[in-house]
């Protein structure tokens, strides 16, 4: 690569090749950095303090409070070389070694690429308008050499096209202090490597990047063409990122005809730890005969990832079938494969996309993961709100799947959510054409959770609103399946596997299925399991709440069936799976179709399947018009439960077939729902006279809101 220097303070002519997304380049009299405001005129950011027509795209004025891009800068005369009044390049002043720091006018707008060979600091003159340099197509606006030390203050980074690296090739230690890396592209320029284009903004291998103040990468395009693209703001090998300030990741793309993935930051092998984030709007979108997305915002393979502070919202990652192949998609948001460790605290996860769209095909349309998957990765997510996303897949005259409305866990790796609220979550399949030659089956399994081989723990969490659904516009006979509104939990054929449940509450979860006269069946309103758990599958749920579940069809059809309102086990093979309910309360759940079983819980037949110890199963109704009963093939009792006369298929001595006394569903917290006892109740003082006790024999000392059990504890989620 050789330096550039074209002209200063002159526009480029429209034909130019800068790969620009969105908008038009200046006019030559348009030169400072406020046309970047200008170009979005649609953009619509509450933090910058404006409204439309005030976004992102320009460096100074894209800001949580208006100000921070004016913080710690020295207007007045300071050290160093300035561009372009001494030196006519930043390149020239790159290469007199005594220039550091390197000094850039506000009103600048230089046109060239550069290399840095050295220990170096770039950094704009004026607090009133960023430095812009501007790579007009030719190449990495940036080269950084390794070993190098390059620190950039107050820049704008903007129309750089390489095939990797289209603002910044990095192999130093970079630094970027109130930074804007936009619009840069990168581009398929040599076909004879693998790959077709990898971080469109910085392509890190190596070395460091640490970001302080506020930094935002915008509108930078990874366009692999013909071959696989990754990395729409950032490509990460083998290095770490920490940033200590405002991250803001927005409108980045990656595209491409044989695989998209990490619209805005690809990480192999790399170690990620960043506070107060904003991810929106990115997107991996992959179009051909058998196109694969992954990750709409973050591609992590490998590493370790913290992230706290956090704002995820409307990322998508969205496979489209143009012939006879499969169309998958992996994680709207966030996908993880390899080995990864991933840290997500505090803050939000809302309306992310992951949607396969299958067209004439023979193959499938397969969608997982709304919000995150993960694939054999340690992951933990705290104190977080994850409402309205979803993994779609439409189908025409194939089979389609959708794992994991808001998550899709995969292989035997601990996944740990806790102190979360999932809501309005879906895990949706829509079918058309005629029913698949090879008779596969279509699924749409857990409209908030699918936990498919994964050590999933589930604590402190609200599951509500959730939906697994079927929606057929043709008629079909393939028998599909919607499982699981809340949570689907599925045996892994190489690993024995455990799903923990713990103080959790599931309300108004729906599977549900529109069939038009299709073979459809829908279990587990709110937990659902089923797979062929070869290897061993065992789920634990403690001192839980499974309240207004449904599973039902609407409109009723003559071949639809609806099991297990509240919980559904039906396995291909149930010979190596325990289901344990401990201080459960499983109330005013329900099962609606021509064909309902067990409102309250269903299981196939098997003695030792699912087992209930200090626990209700009382009073999920039949619907007007609809037989059905509380439980069918209910639990093994290992006594002291509340459980309808229905539900006694083992009943043991110490059980009561009474009404438990329940009072109306009432809050206990953020994401606390629970049926509380009332005074006169007969569930009171009759739990196990050893104590109560979860799965392990463990002594349960609170109950589902962490209020202590005294003396002889009360049957059910609810300690009065």
């Amino acid at each position: 690569m050789h330096a550039l220097a074209l002209l200063v303070l002159v526009a480029i002519g429209e034909s130019g090749a800068c790969g620009y997304l969105h908008h038009e380049r200046p006019e030559p009299t348009d030169v400072d950095a406020s046309w970047f405001r200008d170009a979005r005129a649609d953009s619509d950011l509450p933090w910058d303090g404006g409204g439309p027509g005030d976004g992102a795209l320009d460096p100074r004025d894209a800001t949580t409070d208006g100000a921070i891009w004016d913080a710690n800068i020295d207007a007045g005369p300071s050290p160093g070389c300035l561009v372009p009044d001494e030196y006519p390049t930043l390149q020239a002043a790159l290469d007199d070694p005594s220039c550091d720091p390197i000094r850039v006018r506000g009103t600048a707008w230089l046109l060239e690429t550069a290399q840095l060979r050295r220990d170096v600091t770039i950094t704009s003159v004026s607090p009133e308008a960023a430095a812009t340099l501007q790579g007009a197509g030719l190449g990495s606006v940036l080269f950084i050499d390794s070993l190098t030390h390059v620190r950039l203050e107050h820049l704008a980074v903007t129309g750089g096209l390489a095939q990797e690296g289209g603002g910044i090739f990095s192999q130093g230690h970079l630094t970027l202090r109130h930074t804007w890396i936009g619009n840069n592209r990168t581009s398929r320029t040599d076909t004879t490597t693998r790959f077709g284009g990898r971080g469109a903004g910085i392509f890190q291998s190596g070395g460091s990047i640490t970001l302080e103040g506020e930094n935002i990468f915008a509108n930078n395009h990874c366009d692999g063409e013909d071959g696989p693209a990754s990395g729409g703001a950032m490509y990460l090998e083998n290095t770490s990122l920490v940033s200590t300030g405002m991250l803001v990741l927005q409108d980045n793309l990656v595209t491409s005809t044989m695989g998209a993935s990490g619209g805005a930051v690809t990480s192999m092998r790399s170690d990620v730890r960043a506070e107060n984030i904003r991810v929106h709007d990115n997107e991996a979108a992959s179009t051909g005969v058998s196109p694969f997305a992954s990750g709409g915002a973050f591609q992590i393979e490998g590493g370790q990832w913290s992230l706290q502070n956090l704002d995820i919202a409307d990322n998508t990652a969205r496979a489209e079938s143009l012939g006879d192949g499969y169309a998958q998609t992996e994680g709207g948001a966030v996908f993880c494969q390899n080995s990864g460790v991933i840290t997500l605290t505090d803050g939000t996860a809302i309306n992310n996309q992951a949607i396969a769209l299958g067209s004439n095909a023979t193959q499938p349309a397969v969608s997982l993961g709304g919000f995150i998957t993960t694939v054999t990765c340690t992951v933990t997510v705290r104190d977080m709100d994850i409402s309205d996303n979803h993994a779609n897949a439409n189908a025409n005259n194939s089979h389609a799947a959708a794992d994991g409305g808001a998550v899709s866990c995969i292989g035997a790796a601990p996944f740990l959510i806790d102190n979360v609220t999932l809501s309005n979550n879906s895990a949706h399949i829509l079918l058309s054409g005629a029913t698949p030659p090879d008779g596969q089956v279509s699924f749409a399994r857990g409209g908030a959770i699918s936990a498919d081989g994964c050590d999933l723990s589930l604590a402190h969490a609200l599951l509500e609103q959730n939906r697994a659904e079927i929606e057929a516009l043709e008629q079909r006979g393939d028998n599909d399946i919607a499982c699981g509104g809340g949570l689907a939990v599925q045996g892994d054929t190489y690993a024995a596997t455990t799903t923990d449940v713990q103080r959790t509450t599931f309300l108004r979860n729906e599977a549900t299925a529109t069939p038009n006269n299709s073979t459809v069946t829908v279990q587990g309103g709110g937990i659902c399991v089923t797979g062929r758990p070869t290897r061993g599958l065992t789920l634990n749920v403690t001192n839980a709440t499974l309240a207004a579940n449904s599973a039902h069809v609407d409109p009723d059809g003559p071949n639809a069936s609806a099991t297990g309102g509240g919980i559904d086990v039906t396995l291909i093979d149930p010979t190596f799976v325990n289901v344990g309910l401990f201080n459960v309360t499983v109330t005013g759940n329900h099962a609606i179709a021509r064909h309902p079983l067990g409102s309250g819980v269903h299981k196939q037949y098997s003695p030792d399947l699912m087992r209930a110890r200090n626990s209700i199963i009382w009073g999920n109704p039949s619907e007007p018009g609809f037989d059905t009963v509380d439980c069918v093939n209910g639990p093994i009792s290992d006594g002291n439960n509340f459980l309808a006369p229905s539900c006694s298929w083992i009943f043991n001595n110490a059980d009561h077939a009474e009404d438990p006394g329940l009072q109306p569903l009432t809050s206990c917290g953020d994401r606390c729902r629970i049926h509380p006892l009332n005074g006169s109740s007969a569930a009171i003082d009759v739990g196990n006279p050893n104590g109560c006790t979860g799965p392990d024999g463990q002594a349960l000392t609170v109950d589902q809101r962490g209020e202590p059990r005294v003396g002889r504890c009360d049957v059910g989620a609810f300690e009065l």
